[in-house]
């Protein structure tokens, strides 16, 4: 993934994180950390770099505490969906091979490890 998203400025980090506020919405620096796999430290430079890239913003009103969430921005939709066209094309390079049949297998087997980490 990395290959693909390097040309439109992008880690797949960043990529995790614009997936995450999208779906979900306004999150906080510690929610995006734990949903994107990467330390508190690491998210809150990564959350600086993309809100220079356009692609977040802070709300002006917190949510649950003091803490302020994060939002996605217009524009970082509008990267988001480049990127994630990007990200499908090596989805499905790499199921290519695979048949209908061992395609929803490993649907079903992943979609089995996933709700063994919740």
């Amino acid at each position: 993934m990395d290959d693909v998203l390097r040309p439109l400025g992008m880690t797949v980090s960043q990529y995790a994180c614009l997936e995450v506020l999208q779906l979900r919405g306004a999150q906080s620096s510690a929610e995006l950390a734990r949903s994107s796999f990467v330390s508190r430290q690491s998210v809150n430079v990564m959350l600086k770099t993309m809100g220079r890239n356009g692609w977040v913003e802070v709300s002006s009103e917190p949510v649950g505490g003091r803490a302020k969430p994060y939002l996605i921005t217009p524009h970082g939709v509008g990267d988001l969906v480049s990127a994630r066209a990007a990200v499908l094309a090596v989805e499905e390079r790499m199921v290519a091979r695979m048949s209908q049949r061992d395609r929803a297998t490993l649907l079903r087997l992943l979609s089995d490890c996933l709700g063994g980490l919740e």
